[in-house]
């Protein structure tokens, strides 16, 4: 799909951090990457390396205030990276 319009850039003013079921924060900002776990692989008649997908992996990282000290309770740090193993789409956005 072609980015036709800024009107469909998506856009948000607040964010929470929930950990077992609980909200423990507020964020500004998140990143979350998921990446492929890769190993070469010779092709006969070719030079150049091919690559097989062999599992993905996944991390990220909360912009958070520091306003509650709930985080602070749970968690000794002040910055909360993280990893995950699955995820779904809980609001989507139609095209």
């Amino acid at each position: 799909m072609k980015i036709d319009s800024g009107k469909r850039v998506i856009a948000g003013t607040w964010g929470f951090i929930w950990l077992d079921g609980e909200q423990v924060g507020e964020c500004y900002g998140d990143q979350a990457k998921v990446t492929a776990d890769k190993e070469k692989v010779a092709m006969c008649g070719k030079l150049m390396d091919s690559h097989k997908v062999l599992g993905l992996s996944g991390t990220g990282s909360p912009k958070r205030h520091k306003v509650f000290s709930r985080m602070g309770e749970l968690l000794e740090e002040v910055e909360c990276p993280f990893t995950f193993e699955d995820f779904k789409y809980l609001d989507k956005i139609p095209a």
